[in-house]
């Protein structure tokens, strides 16, 4: 969200963003977690790896990736008004 979005938002409004992407974020790490377990759990057993299960994996973790910035711009916003 650019930061111009940003300044045009409530506190309260803010505060439910900056909660709903932390959610997104604390739905995304366990996701990726079990999705890496899974895909590397054979080849830890010597059978070779689950590639389409680590390609996915790799996606999610370039969607938190892609989440992580807005996170950042709403703090920074939250701390520019002091809340």
């Amino acid at each position: 969200m650019k930061k111009e979005e940003l300044k045009k938002l409530t506190d309260d409004e803010l505060k439910k963003k900056e909660q709903g992407v932390k959610t997104i974020i604390g739905l995304f790490i366990p996701i990726l977690l079990g999705l890496l377990y899974f895909g590397l759990r054979g080849y830890a057993r010597g059978e070779g790896a689950d590639i389409p299960v680590l390609i996915i994996a790799l996606s999610s973790l370039g969607s938190l990736f892609a989440v992580w910035p807005g996170l950042k711009a709403i703090r920074e916003e939250r701390k520019a008004r002091e809340i």
